[in-house]
């Protein structure tokens, strides 16, 4: 039997992260703060550099990546849902779904979303849920929303974004 070598990250390693996006001349290319949070192999700058699109990597090996060297070192800090956006979001290929507990006496008058190309306002009654940058360009007459009782005396907004690209998107709304 053949020896095999586990990869790894040896002497120093730089780190970088950018946010490029050639279509807004505002925001065009900045350097961006590289958090622990980021060495998470489910944090989603692995998965866009994992996707098709996204610039490659095959993620077959555990070890060979970053994230995977850091697992093996107990780095890696245990992902929750970030409570502070106020709703819950995951994607699926063309598809992103944004998930809002509201009142149960919300009804669908109480409902005002504007879908923009690259922008996303969620309000109820007035106030803001969510309002700003989507991840990337959506097709806007194909998204839509839904309103449902959540049960437990709840009800539950479902916005659905319909991305222009099935690139993976790093955030819902920023």
């Amino acid at each position: 039997t053949a020896s095999r070598k586990e990869a790894g990250v040896y002497g120093d390693v730089f780190v970088g992260r950018c946010y490029d996006n050639e279509q807004d001349e505002d925001e065009g290319w900045k350097r961006l703060d590289f958090t622990h949070e980021d060495l998470n192999s489910n944090s989603d700058w692995i998965k866009i550099a994992k996707s098709i699109n996204g610039g490659g990597g095959s993620g077959a090996s555990n070890a060979a990546s970053l994230s995977g060297t850091m697992n093996q070192m107990n780095m890696n800090p245990s992902t929750q849902d970030d409570e502070s956006l106020g709703y819950k979001w995951d994607q699926a290929g063309e598809e992103v779904e944004m998930r809002f507990i509201v009142a149960v006496d919300v009804k669908a008058k109480d409902v005002q979303i504007k879908f923009q190309h690259s922008s996303l306002s969620v309000k109820v009654s007035g106030e803001t849920l969510a309002e700003g940058a989507t991840g990337g360009a959506v097709v806007v007459d194909e998204c839509t929303y839904t309103l449902q009782d959540d049960g437990d005396n709840k009800r539950e907004l479902c916005v659905i974004l319909i991305k222009k690209d099935g690139r993976v998107w790093a955030h819902a709304v920023k």
